[in-house]
């Protein structure tokens, strides 16, 4: 490509991973007001010390990594994440100024924006009141709702996760992602837990809920890491449930890969895509090599090779990707053993953790050297054919805000203040490590 011309000469940055939501009060008008008596209850009773929670972590946090004037918890970042949660046009205008045209939503920007009658609060040891069914379906559809409305205002560019309570009755979650999804939610959906008194994913029983992903285009979303049943955990204690369920969760990611090539289902419903988002992506090749050598060489295996269309590597460049949140230098020197088609860049916004005010410099960091057309990939073109983004559209967007190919050729010598640390992983790349 030429880089002087047009269009060619600035790259379309799609987010694969953002977060957002509103404050609780703003549900309010979205939920059916049936419930908006309780609504006021659980607002006056439940929230407030799930909100006293989340400023304890973020304080707690804020001494862990360290703040200054232009750090992660300082006043004025801060200050752009709650502008960003009720008005879509400050969210985008602050992705733009970043470099980003584009983002994919999962909720959870923090508990200060949780849907009204979740237990949000139990992420800090805290525990809710046991709303009946019907008040969690209700306050799920209020989310949906706001959500739909807030990507509505920009369509282009923002793609909302759509949120059932969960997928205890298939009816009902079904029929919740089809409402969500008619009003123009295309973000996707939350892969099911692995629970241990349900069906297989593998099995027919869940066919349902591949039928309008397939139908509506939804990708199904593996986010942060695969979820399997807490009570292998300990479910009384939150606080130790939580923990080892971050201690864990990298063991369980290749578990939906497997899943869904081994099973048959990705046979039966081919144009699904399953992502794997907010996480790192170097587990990615020994995943899928394991997979390929006991398939083409496994005991037992013969009954695989011959019933599925594919191998375990067809199955992932056709049907997978990986929302790398956010590519390190190590992963972006793997992009080829990863797979170039599969690979979508994430910025976590507006988690303090991310890239956040610093996306151009991580992104010179990690892709300095990386071909022009490689890294059109991976910053837009992929997320924009799993999430359906127009890139025409995005890329008009991208010619007046997006990095341009000169600028992100420019290896990074000097580390901003406040940079992310997490911008690299600390076991590799320490050199880079030890410049902050």
């Amino acid at each position: 490509m030429d880089a002087s011309n047009g269009s060619q000469s600035r790259y379309v940055v799609v987010s694969a991973d953002t977060h957002g939501g509103t404050k609780p009060h703003g549900y309010r008008d979205y939920l059916d007001p049936e419930f908006r008596d309780d609504f006021d209850d659980w607002l006056t009773n439940v929230y407030p010390p799930m909100e006293q929670g989340y400023y304890a972590v973020v304080e707690q946090s804020t001494q862990t990594w360290g703040a200054d004037e232009d750090g992660p918890h300082t006043d004025a970042f801060l200050q752009v994440m709650e502008d960003g949660m009720g008005d879509a046009s400050h969210r985008v205008r602050a992705l733009e100024a970043d470099g980003v045209v584009a983002s994919v939503i999962y909720p959870g920007a923090s508990v200060l924006c949780t849907a009204p009658f979740s237990s949000g609060g139990e992420v800090f040891g805290m525990r809710g009141r046991d709303y009946s069914r019907a008040h969690k379906v209700a306050g799920t559809r209020a989310y949906n709702r706001w959500l739909a409305e807030y990507c509505g205002e920009y369509p282009a560019q923002l793609a909302g996760v759509i949120q059932v309570v969960d997928y205890a009755d298939l009816d009902e979650a079904v029929g919740l992602i089809e409402e969500a999804a008619r009003a123009g939610l295309r973000g996707g959906i939350a892969i099911p837990s692995l629970d241990i008194d349900q069906p297989g994913l593998h099995t027919s029983h869940w066919d349902r809920l591949w039928n309008v992903c397939e139908e509506y285009h939804l990708p199904i979303n593996s986010h942060a890491a695969f979820r399997v049943d807490s009570r292998l955990f300990g479910k009384d204690d939150a606080n130790l449930n939580g923990m080892l369920y971050f201690a864990t969760a990298q063991s369980f990611q290749a578990l939906p890969l497997a899943i869904f090539m081994l099973g048959g289902v990705l046979d039966r419903h081919p144009s699904l895509h399953i992502v794997f988002s907010e996480q790192y992506a170097d587990w990615v090749p020994t995943a899928i090599g394991t997979l390929q050598e006991r398939f083409e060489e496994g005991f037992g295996m013969e009954m695989f090779r011959s019933s599925l269309s594919l191998d375990p590597r067809g199955y992932w460049e056709r049907n997978f990707g990986v929302g790398a949140t956010f590519m390190t230098p190590k992963e972006a020197r793997m992009r080829h053993d990863i797979g170039l088609g599969t690979i979508m860049w994430g910025s976590d916004f507006p988690h303090p953790e991310g890239t956040y005010p610093h996306t151009r410099e991580s992104l010179r960091l990690s892709f300095a050297d990386v071909p022009t057309d490689e890294l059109r990939m991976i910053l837009g073109t992929n997320a924009c054919r799993i999430y359906g983004f127009d890139l025409d559209a995005l890329q008009a967007i991208a010619d007046r805000v997006g990095p341009t190919v000169e600028e992100l050729a420019t290896p990074l010598e000097d580390i901003p203040k406040g940079f992310r640390r997490f911008s690299v992983k600390p076991s590799e790349d320490r050199d880079l490590v030890a410049a902050r």
